[in-house]
């Protein structure tokens, strides 16, 4: 949110142009715009625990040229604290962005513009899953057990986006985006606790302490443990998502009516890679000792992907008072899931299993909008 101009809160049919679940609405964040001139900003806060925010950005708007760039720095030292334990429990992370845009002269017959959006982020935030139990949390909300220690979240995402618009008439416009997502993550976190032959998850534990009262000793480091009895599983996966769209747009008027009509349709796929594993810890002299390293792929290895169609029309008729947004939008999904299992860590497809389903569904909706005065509506 930092880095976000605006945030629009979108109100009647907006599931005809967003998507089949957003029947109460959407929200659209909206990132720092090209300025209009010459313009730079800076501004930097500091508060407890050593948080601090930094956030700046530069940009100008030339006759057919303009940019911005763009730098979002984030960090804290955390304000909880782990027993025993130095470490700090904050988070730091970083934004890059930069967009370039060109354009044709505003008097153009035809106006054209195409832009380029380019963003790269980096996460590390030591988060964990594990809470505390009630009786823990009464007497200190802000602690964190020994078993949380190595836990952490490491991530890095990576956007590119052009978008062209073009104005073929005064009041028709075509805008085409084409865009590619990559996210990668690690939460790397206490899963589970094997005194003997059977593991305990961290909800278990907490939720009774007195049944297992010697895995709750053992993630609250008040006794020792043999090895791998703490489960720290690296929850590693990696996202892809790109795909194209073209929204049109039509607006004109007739005698007491304001007509505004958008027809889009959009190509879409994306993927989530799966590739777990667990590491084994002990506990020995209130410290956590890693023990066994674990075999990427042998908790979890499949691939999800997904491609979709989406196309949609909205007509929005203005009346005196009254807006009339009837419309309706097409999904056509194929879903695939391919598990390759945990002793199939190099994919040779060997004993892999494949499911698929797909969907397809048409979404009918309209909104029906009333203006009291410039302050409420209905």
């Amino acid at each position: 949110t930092n880095r976000m101009q605006a945030f629009e809160i979108i109100k009647g049919g907006s599931q005809i142009q967003y998507g089949p679940y957003k029947t109460s609405g959407a929200i659209n964040m909206v990132s720092t715009q090209i300025p209009g001139h010459f313009t730079g900003n800076i501004t930097t806060t500091y508060g407890n625990f050593n948080t601090k925010k930094t956030y700046l950005n530069v940009g100008n708007s030339f006759k057919n040229f303009a940019y911005l760039v763009e730098y979002n720095n984030r960090n804290s030292d955390g304000f909880k604290e782990i027993d025993y334990r130095t470490k700090k429990t904050g988070f730091q992370g970083n934004d890059y962005l930069a967009k370039f845009k060109i354009n044709s002269d505003f008097e153009a017959k035809v106006y054209q513009s195409l832009t380029f959006k380019v963003q790269y982020s980096q996460d590390k935030d030591n988060e964990t899953y594990l809470g505390l139990t009630d009786a823990d949390f009464k007497a200190n909300p802000y602690r964190r057990y020994l078993g949380s220690n190595e836990d952490n979240m490491d991530t890095e995402h990576f956007l590119l986006m052009a978008t062209h618009l073009i104005k073929p008439l005064k009041n028709l416009s075509f805008t085409t985006k084409g865009y590619r997502n990559t996210f990668n993550r690690n939460w790397y976190k206490l899963d589970g606790v094997n005194l003997g032959t059977t593991t305990v998850s961290i909800n278990s534990i907490l939720e009774n302490p007195t049944k297992y009262d010697n895995e709750y000793n053992a993630i609250t480091g008040f006794t020792n443990t043999s090895a791998n009895a703490l489960r720290v599983k690296a929850n590693n996966r990696s996202y892809e998502s790109q795909g194209i769209q073209t929204v049109g747009n039509y607006k004109f008027e007739s005698k007491n009516f304001a007509h505004d009509i958008e027809f889009g349709i959009r190509y879409h796929e994306d993927f989530e890679d799966r590739y777990q594993w667990v590491d084994g810890y002990a506990v020995n002299n209130k410290a956590m000792n890693r023990t066994n390293v674990g075999v990427p792929g042998t908790d979890a290895n499949r691939i999800t992907n997904a491609s979709a169609i989406a196309s949609h029309i909205l007509y929005n008729m203005t009346y005196k008072k009254f807006t009339f947004s009837p419309g309706i939008r097409y999904e056509k999904i194929d879903l695939k899931s391919s598990d390759y299992g945990k002793a199939d860590i190099e994919r040779t497809g060997k004993n892999i299993k494949i499911e698929k389903n797909d969907v397809g569904v048409w979404i009918p909706g309209i909104g029906i909008l009333y203006d009291f005065n410039k302050t409420y509506n209905l």
